[in-house]
Protein backbone atom coordinates (compact mmCIF):
# COMPACT_ATOMS: atom_id res chain seq x y z
CA UNK A 1 0.00 0.00 0.00
CA UNK A 2 1.03 3.83 -0.62
CA UNK A 3 0.17 6.01 1.98
CA UNK A 4 -0.88 9.44 2.38
CA UNK A 5 2.23 11.56 1.61
CA UNK A 6 4.02 8.82 0.60
CA UNK A 7 4.55 8.21 4.27
CA UNK A 8 6.32 11.27 4.85
CA UNK A 9 3.09 12.32 7.44
CA UNK A 10 2.06 11.32 10.76
CA UNK A 11 2.57 7.68 11.07
CA UNK A 12 -0.55 7.38 13.83
CA UNK A 13 -2.12 8.15 10.98
CA UNK A 14 -0.40 6.39 8.32
CA UNK A 15 -0.90 3.55 10.85
CA UNK A 16 -4.87 3.68 10.65
CA UNK A 17 -4.55 2.96 6.84
CA UNK A 18 -2.23 0.16 7.62
CA UNK A 19 -4.87 -1.51 9.98
CA UNK A 20 -7.66 -0.75 7.15
CA UNK A 21 -5.22 -2.00 4.13
CA UNK A 22 -4.65 -5.35 6.55
CA UNK A 23 -8.45 -5.63 6.77
CA UNK A 24 -9.17 -5.37 3.38
CA UNK A 25 -6.44 -7.59 2.26
CA UNK A 26 -7.90 -10.30 4.59
CA UNK A 27 -11.34 -10.04 3.37
CA UNK A 28 -10.33 -10.53 -0.10
CA UNK A 29 -8.11 -13.36 0.47
CA UNK A 30 -9.83 -15.08 3.55
CA UNK A 31 -6.35 -15.75 4.76
CA UNK A 32 -3.79 -14.13 7.62
CA UNK A 33 -1.90 -11.50 6.01
CA UNK A 34 2.16 -10.52 6.07
CA UNK A 35 2.73 -6.98 6.68
CA UNK A 36 6.46 -5.79 5.03
CA UNK A 37 7.80 -2.28 5.53
CA UNK A 38 10.66 -0.31 5.10
CA UNK A 39 11.85 2.50 6.33
CA UNK A 40 9.32 4.52 8.61
CA UNK A 41 6.86 1.71 7.05
CA UNK A 42 7.52 -0.79 10.39
CA UNK A 43 6.70 1.78 12.64
CA UNK A 44 3.60 2.48 11.34
CA UNK A 45 2.67 -0.75 11.17
CA UNK A 46 3.81 -1.92 14.63
CA UNK A 47 1.70 0.95 15.52
CA UNK A 48 -1.41 -0.55 13.62
CA UNK A 49 -0.65 -3.73 15.19
CA UNK A 50 -0.20 -2.27 18.76
CA UNK A 51 -3.14 -0.44 18.49
CA UNK A 52 -6.02 -2.08 16.32
CA UNK A 53 -6.70 -5.57 18.18
CA UNK A 54 -8.23 -6.74 15.20
CA UNK A 55 -6.04 -5.93 12.21
CA UNK A 56 -3.32 -7.80 14.44
CA UNK A 57 -4.99 -10.56 14.36
CA UNK A 58 -4.99 -11.17 10.97
CA UNK A 59 -1.57 -10.61 10.82
CA UNK A 60 0.81 -13.76 10.36
CA UNK A 61 4.65 -12.19 9.59
CA UNK A 62 5.62 -8.89 10.40
CA UNK A 63 9.09 -8.07 8.52
CA UNK A 64 10.62 -4.93 9.11
CA UNK A 65 12.77 -3.99 6.69
CA UNK A 66 15.91 -1.42 7.68
CA UNK A 67 12.83 0.46 9.99
CA UNK A 68 13.33 2.73 12.26
CA UNK A 69 11.64 1.00 14.48
CA UNK A 70 13.37 2.81 17.67
CA UNK A 71 13.56 6.01 16.27
CA UNK A 72 17.07 7.44 14.56
CA UNK A 73 20.03 9.10 15.71
CA UNK A 74 20.54 11.11 13.02
CA UNK A 75 17.32 12.96 13.62
CA UNK A 76 18.61 14.87 16.77
CA UNK A 77 21.43 17.16 15.18
CA UNK A 78 18.95 18.21 12.20
CA UNK A 79 15.99 19.36 14.14
CA UNK A 80 18.38 20.09 17.01
CA UNK A 81 19.94 22.78 14.62
CA UNK A 82 16.94 23.92 12.46
CA UNK A 83 14.43 24.48 15.12
CA UNK A 84 11.94 22.48 13.73
CA UNK A 85 11.43 19.42 11.41
CA UNK A 86 8.28 17.49 10.07
CA UNK A 87 6.01 15.64 11.78
CA UNK A 88 7.84 12.52 10.66
CA UNK A 89 10.89 13.59 12.05
CA UNK A 90 9.74 14.25 15.76
CA UNK A 91 8.11 11.16 15.46
CA UNK A 92 11.58 9.22 14.21
CA UNK A 93 13.37 11.26 17.35
CA UNK A 94 14.87 8.47 19.75
CA UNK A 95 13.42 10.09 22.64
CA UNK A 96 9.91 11.11 21.38
CA UNK A 97 6.21 10.06 22.71
CA UNK A 98 5.51 8.66 19.39
CA UNK A 99 8.62 5.71 20.26
CA UNK A 100 8.26 5.77 24.08
CA UNK A 101 4.53 4.42 23.34
CA UNK A 102 4.93 2.24 20.58
CA UNK A 103 7.15 0.05 22.49
CA UNK A 104 5.49 0.64 25.78
CA UNK A 105 3.85 -2.93 25.05
CA UNK A 106 5.26 -6.07 23.25
CA UNK A 107 3.28 -6.64 19.74
CA UNK A 108 0.81 -9.80 20.04
CA UNK A 109 2.19 -13.26 20.44
CA UNK A 110 0.35 -14.34 17.35
CA UNK A 111 2.67 -12.26 15.11
CA UNK A 112 5.83 -13.68 13.72
CA UNK A 113 8.36 -10.80 13.90
CA UNK A 114 11.33 -10.53 12.21
CA UNK A 115 13.64 -7.56 11.97
CA UNK A 116 16.36 -7.14 9.03
CA UNK A 117 18.50 -4.70 8.63
CA UNK A 118 22.33 -3.45 7.80
CA UNK A 119 24.99 -2.01 10.25
CA UNK A 120 25.83 0.05 7.17
CA UNK A 121 22.63 2.05 6.66
CA UNK A 122 23.63 5.64 6.33
CA UNK A 123 19.59 6.53 7.60
CA UNK A 124 19.16 4.06 10.29
CA UNK A 125 21.95 4.89 12.84
CA UNK A 126 23.02 2.86 15.09
CA UNK A 127 21.04 0.45 12.91
CA UNK A 128 21.18 -2.66 15.57
CA UNK A 129 19.64 -0.51 18.39
CA UNK A 130 17.37 1.58 16.45
CA UNK A 131 15.72 -1.56 14.18
CA UNK A 132 15.50 -4.08 16.75
CA UNK A 133 12.55 -5.21 18.04
CA UNK A 134 11.47 -7.08 21.25
CA UNK A 135 11.02 -10.72 21.16
CA UNK A 136 11.89 -10.90 17.36
CA UNK A 137 14.41 -12.12 15.32
CA UNK A 138 16.67 -9.28 14.96
CA UNK A 139 19.44 -10.13 11.99
CA UNK A 140 21.61 -7.64 10.08
CA UNK A 141 22.41 -8.53 6.62
CA UNK A 142 25.92 -9.18 7.55
CA UNK A 143 25.20 -11.93 9.80
CA UNK A 144 24.35 -14.02 6.74
CA UNK A 145 27.06 -12.43 4.54
CA UNK A 146 29.80 -10.43 6.48
CA UNK A 147 31.34 -8.72 3.56
CA UNK A 148 28.39 -7.15 2.35
CA UNK A 149 28.31 -2.98 2.28
CA UNK A 150 24.18 -2.44 2.40
CA UNK A 151 23.07 1.15 2.11
CA UNK A 152 19.34 2.26 3.57
CA UNK A 153 17.64 1.91 -0.23
CA UNK A 154 20.48 -0.81 -1.14
CA UNK A 155 18.37 -3.06 1.21
CA UNK A 156 15.62 -3.10 -1.05
CA UNK A 157 17.90 -5.27 -3.62
CA UNK A 158 20.00 -7.13 -1.27
CA UNK A 159 20.32 -11.02 -1.96
CA UNK A 160 20.68 -11.79 1.79
CA UNK A 161 17.81 -9.62 3.33
CA UNK A 162 15.80 -11.00 -0.19
CA UNK A 163 16.62 -14.75 1.26
CA UNK A 164 15.99 -13.28 4.77
CA UNK A 165 12.49 -12.13 4.24
CA UNK A 166 11.82 -15.42 2.21
CA UNK A 167 13.09 -17.83 5.04
CA UNK A 168 10.71 -15.73 7.42
CA UNK A 169 7.53 -16.20 4.45
CA UNK A 170 8.44 -19.82 3.94
CA UNK A 171 8.69 -21.09 7.57
CA UNK A 172 6.29 -21.17 10.58
CA UNK A 173 7.72 -18.68 13.48
CA UNK A 174 10.54 -15.88 12.55
CA UNK A 175 13.16 -15.60 10.07
CA UNK A 176 15.72 -17.80 11.13
CA UNK A 177 19.83 -16.69 10.38
CA UNK A 178 21.37 -20.37 10.30
CA UNK A 179 18.59 -20.90 7.98
CA UNK A 180 19.09 -17.96 5.87
CA UNK A 181 22.73 -17.79 5.63
CA UNK A 182 22.79 -21.38 4.41
CA UNK A 183 20.22 -21.03 1.69
CA UNK A 184 22.15 -17.64 0.81
CA UNK A 185 24.97 -17.68 -2.20
CA UNK A 186 27.22 -14.64 -0.67
CA UNK A 187 28.71 -14.36 -3.90
CA UNK A 188 25.43 -13.40 -5.23
CA UNK A 189 25.33 -9.55 -3.88
CA UNK A 190 21.87 -8.85 -5.58
CA UNK A 191 18.35 -10.55 -5.00
CA UNK A 192 17.18 -13.10 -7.87
CA UNK A 193 15.33 -10.36 -10.67
CA UNK A 194 17.36 -7.10 -9.64
CA UNK A 195 18.99 -6.21 -12.41
CA UNK A 196 22.21 -3.79 -11.85
CA UNK A 197 22.14 -1.49 -14.88
CA UNK A 198 18.02 -0.81 -13.91
CA UNK A 199 19.18 0.44 -9.99
CA UNK A 200 19.36 3.81 -11.56
CA UNK A 201 15.43 3.68 -11.79
CA UNK A 202 15.73 3.87 -7.58
CA UNK A 203 17.07 6.78 -7.42
CA UNK A 204 13.22 8.84 -7.46
CA UNK A 205 13.12 6.90 -4.13
CA UNK A 206 15.47 9.46 -2.44
CA UNK A 207 13.19 12.15 -3.94
CA UNK A 208 10.68 11.09 -1.24
CA UNK A 209 12.58 11.36 1.42
CA UNK A 210 13.77 14.93 0.38
CA UNK A 211 10.00 15.27 -0.49
CA UNK A 212 9.70 15.54 3.73
CA UNK A 213 11.11 18.56 3.68
CA UNK A 214 8.03 20.10 2.26
CA UNK A 215 5.63 18.88 4.74
CA UNK A 216 4.30 21.34 7.43
CA UNK A 217 6.68 22.16 10.00
CA UNK A 218 6.80 21.86 13.88
CA UNK A 219 8.54 23.55 16.56
CA UNK A 220 8.24 20.46 18.58
CA UNK A 221 6.63 17.28 18.60
CA UNK A 222 2.53 17.06 18.01
CA UNK A 223 0.69 15.73 20.54
CA UNK A 224 0.12 11.72 20.15
CA UNK A 225 -3.47 10.36 19.95
CA UNK A 226 -5.30 10.65 23.12
CA UNK A 227 -5.45 6.47 23.00
CA UNK A 228 -1.81 6.16 23.20
CA UNK A 229 -1.07 8.71 25.88
CA UNK A 230 -0.92 6.33 28.70
CA UNK A 231 1.62 4.25 27.13
CA UNK A 232 4.14 7.43 27.15
CA UNK A 233 5.74 7.11 30.79
CA UNK A 234 8.10 10.26 30.27
CA UNK A 235 6.73 12.59 28.32
CA UNK A 236 9.09 15.38 27.41
CA UNK A 237 8.65 19.25 27.09
CA UNK A 238 9.65 21.21 24.13
CA UNK A 239 13.36 21.36 23.71
CA UNK A 240 14.05 18.18 25.59
CA UNK A 241 14.51 16.21 23.02
CA UNK A 242 17.27 16.81 21.64
CA UNK A 243 19.62 16.32 25.09
CA UNK A 244 22.52 14.00 24.52
CA UNK A 245 22.57 14.00 21.00
CA UNK A 246 26.01 14.48 20.41
CA UNK A 247 26.44 11.09 22.03
CA UNK A 248 23.91 9.00 20.19
CA UNK A 249 25.21 10.94 16.56
CA UNK A 250 28.82 9.56 17.53
CA UNK A 251 27.39 5.92 18.41
CA UNK A 252 25.56 5.94 14.86
CA UNK A 253 29.17 6.82 13.10
CA UNK A 254 31.23 4.41 15.39
CA UNK A 255 28.45 1.62 14.12
CA UNK A 256 29.08 2.44 10.40
CA UNK A 257 33.07 2.67 10.91
CA UNK A 258 32.49 -0.31 13.00
CA UNK A 259 30.84 -2.64 10.35
CA UNK A 260 32.82 -1.37 7.40
CA UNK A 261 36.29 -2.16 9.49
CA UNK A 262 34.89 -5.67 10.11
CA UNK A 263 34.00 -6.28 6.25
CA UNK A 264 37.29 -5.51 5.24
CA UNK A 265 38.91 -7.76 8.09
CA UNK A 266 36.67 -10.38 6.19
CA UNK A 267 37.35 -9.97 2.88
CA UNK A 268 41.44 -9.48 3.65
CA UNK A 269 41.29 -12.87 5.31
Amino acid sequence: MQPPHGGRGDLTQSALDVANDIKARHERSGEKVAAIGHSAGPPAIMWALRYDAEAASLVDDFISVAGANRGTALIEPVCGSVGNCPVIAWKMHPNSDFVQALHAQPLPDSVDVTSVYSLTDEGIQPAKQVSSISSAANIAVQDVCPTHLVGHIGILGSNAAYQLILDALEHEGPADRTRAAQATECSQYFAPGIEPSKLTELLPAIGEYLAALGEPRYASQPPLPNYALPDVANPLNPGELTDGSSGRFSSAGEGIAGAVAGSSASLSS
